[in-house]
């Protein structure tokens, strides 16, 4: 129903209320005309049923106008289905990529915490205090304990957000160059242990001694070799020693080969594992050729087996 309807029926009513109400109205006797009083009530009335009928007017503009635009949004969505489904796909494939971004997260952070342990195995394993030497400390607290748990679930706010895996990752790589400088490898390849580390009968004299080191011998191989990246400390002639090859590796962490036959490296000189520093000998207090290797911590002597223990963790018994 248009507009014009609308007035038509709003007329049609006034006067319905007009004749209903028609007693309530003085007519004159003489010339049948209504009174004043009425003329005045019926023109209020038409006023306020003319304000009710253009409100309706304007509430029907409103709702063809919200037609149009619903119409509008019809015809756009018709032709634009397919990109919705797209849109959908797309979102789907982002929830797996972050899916997947979040379990090689959960991966990442796991093996962090192994590498840590693995790491601080090795140092415990020969007795060093590394809690005093890295700047990031991550280390275990003592007195605690327990099973390696792994992570299994993490939010993902909360695994983008941890500011300590940065520190944790920091404290790895310290520990790996702390490790990478120890002496964890072999001085002689395939090589014969003649004496161990400890209380022994002195060759010379039999009589009970302390034997800081070890005694290795190899007739068809007598290469001598750093067993850890670092800087030559001494290259020369000791009492007792014989000729001698002392090597810093950092951290207070030195490394002796004695007895040789020939020196071949000059003090100051970098050396790096495994390079051939000098030639197996008996020069010295010897009894025979052989290589007396020593490992020195903040300048007291540890045995030798621990750092070779040690090292089939990394190095798998190289």
């Amino acid at each position: 129903m248009g507009i014009s309807g609308f007035r038509i029926l709003s007329l049609l009513l006034l006067l319905a209320i007009v004749s209903f109400a028609g007693y309530q109205y003085h007519y004159d006797s003489k010339f049948g005309n209504l009174s004043l009083h009425d003329k005045d009530n019926l023109i209020e009335l038409y006023t306020m049923l003319d304000e009710r009928v253009e409100m309706v007017e304007n509430d029907i503009v409103r709702i063809n106008q919200n037609l149009l635009e619903v119409n509008k949004y019809d015809d756009f969505l018709r032709p634009n289905k397919e990109l919705f489904q797209d849109i959908d796909q797309v979102q789907d494939r982002i929830e797996k990529i972050e899916d997947i971004r979040n379990d090689l997260a959960l991966d990442f952070y796991n093996k962090i915490y192994l590498d840590i342990s693995a790491y601080e195995h090795v140092l415990a394993a020969i007795g060093m205090d590394y809690t005093q030497i890295v700047s990031y400390n991550f280390a275990s607290k003592s007195n605690i304990g327990g099973p390696y748990i792994p992570i299994n679930t993490l939010d993902k706010v909360q695994l983008s957000q941890d500011k300590t895996i940065e520190g944790r990752i920091r404290y790895l790589n310290e520990l790996k160059s702390i490790v990478y400088y120890l002496p964890l490898s072999l001085p002689m390849n395939n090589a014969k242990v003649t004496s161990k580390y400890g209380p022994r009968r002195d060759p010379i004299t039999g009589q009970w001694a302390q034997h800081n080191g070890i005694d290795l011998v190899n007739n068809a191989d007598p290469a001598i070799l750093s067993t850890a990246p670092g800087v030559v400390k001494f290259a020369g002639w000791k009492s007792g020693y014989g000729k001698v090859v002392d090597i810093d590796h950092g951290h207070d962490v030195v490394t002796r080969y004695a007895h040789l036959s020939k020196i071949l490296v000059g003090k100051g000189q970098q050396v790096d594992r495994k390079d051939v520093i000098g030639i197996m000998g008996s020069t010295g207090r010897s009894t025979g050729p052989h290589l007396h290797y020593e490992v020195r911590m903040n300048n007291r002597p540890i045995n030798p087996k621990k750092f070779f223990k040690a090292g089939k963790y990394v190095f798998f018994g190289s």
